[in-house]
């Protein structure tokens, strides 16, 4: 991401991109722009880089239908009926006008039928677009579209029903790029079709083509014959007919094309037990000095290294704090690990006060070192690079190992299950757990202390 898609309007940083004019048609604007609703330069650069993604899931999916022309003449149709609509909104007409632009219309759309499509895609896409708008509009006009008094159904989508989908779930990040994850390969494999004329046929050839689909293994060239897992078929079907089934209640479709299509014949074998050889191990003591020896004297990864040594948080919880979640109360220092516009967490429990470690603070610690730019999926790629160039090759050890680590210090240090459980941000067992407001910092900060190395 460029720096130079942030501007400033009045107090607030925006990120803003222009559209590719060949996408403009597909995305309806010429410019997109988001606030980043801070005043904070180095704060918008951070949020910015989430933005960044979302913007270009956006138009990677703009120029996936452009580049089916069928996805691409229903999304701009749409688009052309909704200003339509919009431009009729309030606007009282006499019978003789309303006859007049009846007419009008019926002339250009006989106009654009007789005369043979443009050679160029985008130019024939429009022309093919226009006209079935003029369509939709015309048979609105005569009374032969919804019934009176009865809404007409809007033409959304795929990528615009995910989009509606997305705006009133509000799922978290992480669970979104699940869900935007089986709207690529959807689109990938049949186009930005419009819902309405998704059908079983479209489930079918997408969950074929699923089954066959490299995993990750493979490609990164640890397998060669590795494709996706049933199980991950599964869930990516399952989140397509959740949607879907959602635009069926919404009314955007009549029947959900997913159901029962969306099932999976399951081939793998169940195992009673996980193979422990398999597991995360927690890092040894002895291991843990010799990464901390082994980190860089200044920078984020340091940090957030330390971070993970001697808070337990989870990796998530770390990338996104703030210089605003670090506080002080009766004297004892904390990370106030809580969810914003920028992150939220795995659990309600996750949401707690982790009092910082005096070795944190000897190292040198302070609340300038934040905010972290990046996803924490790119720290932990980055991090997991770091630890198998320093030594650290058993696939067993990754970046929640630290968390595994942390667990152990405790434990070996005789804390309180229940003041182990609020350091980590684990839900307790139980009815009881959920009473009063937990540990006061002076018990949490005895209890971090006990993380020693």
């Amino acid at each position: 991401m460029s720096y130079h898609m942030i501007i400033r309007r009045g107090s607030t940083w925006h990120f803003r991109r222009a559209v590719p004019k060949a996408l403009r048609s597909i995305i309806g604007h010429r410019e997109i722009t988001r606030s980043l609703h801070t005043s904070d330069l180095r704060e918008a650069k951070s949020r910015a880089i989430t933005v960044a993604t979302e913007v270009d899931a956006l138009l990677w999916r703009a120029r996936r239908t452009l580049a089916n022309p069928e996805a691409a003449v229903s999304a701009v149709a749409a688009q052309l009926v909704r200003e339509d609509a919009r431009s009729r909104q309030g606007v009282l007409v006499d019978d003789d006008q309303a006859e007049r632009e009846q007419a009008g219309l019926a002339d250009e759309l006989e106009r654009l039928t007789e005369r043979p499509l443009p050679a160029n895609l985008g130019d024939a896409v429009q022309v093919q677009a226009r006209i079935k708008a003029l369509r939709a509009v015309l048979a609105k006009l005569e009374g032969n579209g919804a019934p009176d008094g009865a809404p007409e159904a809007e033409d959304v989508t795929l990528s615009g029903l995910f989009d509606r989908y997305q705006a009133e779930r509000k799922p978290s990040a992480k669970v979104w790029r699940e869900f935007d994850l089986v709207c690529r390969h959807a689109i990938t494999v049949f186009g930005d079709l419009s819902v309405r004329s998704i059908t079983k046929q479209h489930i079918r050839t997408l969950k074929a083509a699923l089954l066959t689909m490299p995993s990750s293994k493979r490609r990164h060239g640890q397998d060669e014959g590795a494709t996706l897992s049933t199980s991950t078929v599964v869930k990516l079907l399952g989140l397509l007919r959740s949607v879907l089934a959602w635009a069926e209640r919404e009314g955007f479709i009549d029947v959900n094309p997913a159901h029962g299509t969306a099932r999976v014949a399951s081939t793998e074998k169940k195992v009673a037990t996980v193979d422990d050889e398999k597991k995360r191990r927690p890092f040894m003591v002895e291991e843990v000095r010799d990464l901390l020896s082994k980190l860089p004297t200044d920078g984020p990864l340091r940090w957030i290294l330390l971070l993970l040594a001697y808070t337990g948080a989870r990796l998530a919880e770390v990338v996104g704090l703030r210089q605003q979640d670090v506080g002080d109360e009766g004297g004892v220092s904390y990370l106030d690990i809580r969810p914003h516009e920028s992150r939220s967490l795995k659990t309600k429990a996750s949401r707690r006060r982790v009092p910082i470690h005096s070795e944190l603070v000897r190292l040198g610690f302070t609340r300038d070192a934040l905010p972290f730019a990046g996803s924490s999926d790119m720290w932990s790629q980055k991090l997991g690079r770091w630890l198998r160039a320093h030594g650290y090759a058993d696939a067993r050890l990754v970046v929640h190992s630290f968390r595994h680590t942390v667990k152990d210090r405790l434990r070996a240090a005789g804390v309180e299950e229940t003041v182990q459980r609020q350091v980590l941000g684990h839900a307790g067992e139980g009815v009881a757990s959920s009473y009063g407001q937990g540990y006061p910092l002076t018990t949490l900060a005895r209890a971090v202390e006990a993380i020693r190395y």
